[in-house]
């Protein structure tokens, strides 16, 4: 089996590709961006502490740096949740994705990931959020 941190760490060729149908909330001709972990963990990382975004203002800020209309949110989720176990798998590896930033503790990833909504609450507490 592959490691959370084995898939961060792979090549991953960020390409953006025109819809030719219409795909969560984007429409037929939008140009969607397929990111990578690392580059949603390092947007993650850059939001300055004590602000926050929404995973749509990530998804389009993510993709307007890469010329394209809108970020896949399937693939957002997947590679942020990637980040996220990364991290926890081994924190001398890869860099803290401070995700109480771009999700709070409702969100369906907490549950996936097993972490308690009380650290997600403590942290965005910690930083002024929510």
């Amino acid at each position: 089996m592959v490691s959370a941190v084995e898939k961060y760490n792979q090549d991953y060729d960020e390409v953006v590709k025109v819809l030719d149908k219409k795909f969560s909330d984007l429409k037929v001709g939008d140009k969607m961006l397929i990111s990578s972990p690392r580059s949603i963990a390092a947007h993650i990382h850059n939001i300055p502490f004590g602000s926050e975004k929404t995973l749509k203002d990530m998804r389009i800020d993510l993709a307007e740096q890469s010329g394209a209309d809108n970020t896949c949110p399937l693939t957002t989720s997947i590679f942020l949740r990637i980040a996220v176990e990364a991290h926890m798998e081994d924190p001398k590896a890869v860099e803290e994705v401070p995700y109480w930033r771009v999700i709070d503790e409702n969100h369906a990833l907490i549950t996936k990931l097993n972490i308690p909504p009380e650290f997600v609450i403590e942290a965005r507490r910690w930083e002024g959020l929510g």
